[in-house]
């Protein structure tokens, strides 16, 4: 029966095909899921930043301070940003930059300005991408209590 053995051959070779093709596929759907999860680790954490400097920001500008409570209310201000850096993955850390400042307007109210920022490092060394970026956000409130 020579036609069996033809169409086992042909079986074959299909089998053989499939595994080329996935050999050559395999690495580029691997560098889209790791694409993929940097994108969404790095988006990830800008949002913690963003929220851990509004919330530092609005914890300073509904509460008032005195010369001798300015000291209390800054660690305040900062447990408050450290707070929002609790929602970071275990592996990760607490913010790479912080900065409170208060200013004073012509009007005589107080206005509070959080920096906060974060050194994203990649998973993977993307080629012609670094592989630590600086996420940074800064938020200011005037006091209003």
């Amino acid at each position: 029966m020579p036609g069996v053995s033809f169409m086992n051959r042909r079986n074959q070779n299909r089998k053989a095909v499939a595994a080329v093709e996935f050999a050559i596929v395999a690495p580029v759907l691997l560098l889209l899921t790791f694409a993929c999860i940097d994108y969404g680790r790095a988006l990830g954490i800008r949002s913690i930043v963003c929220n851990a400097a509004r919330s530092g920001a609005a914890y300073g500008a509904s509460h008032k301070y005195t010369e001798f409570s300015k000291a209390d209310w800054e660690q305040a201000v900062q447990n408050a940003v450290l707070d929002e850096f609790a929602a970071l993955p275990v592996t990760e850390t607490g913010p790479t930059e912080y900065a409170l400042s208060v200013t004073e307007n012509a009007s005589g109210f107080h206005r509070v300005r959080i920096d906060v920022g974060y050194r994203f490092n990649a998973i993977v060394p993307w080629p012609g991408l670094p592989s630590e970026l600086d996420i940074r956000h800064h938020v200011e409130f005037n006091q209003f209590r």
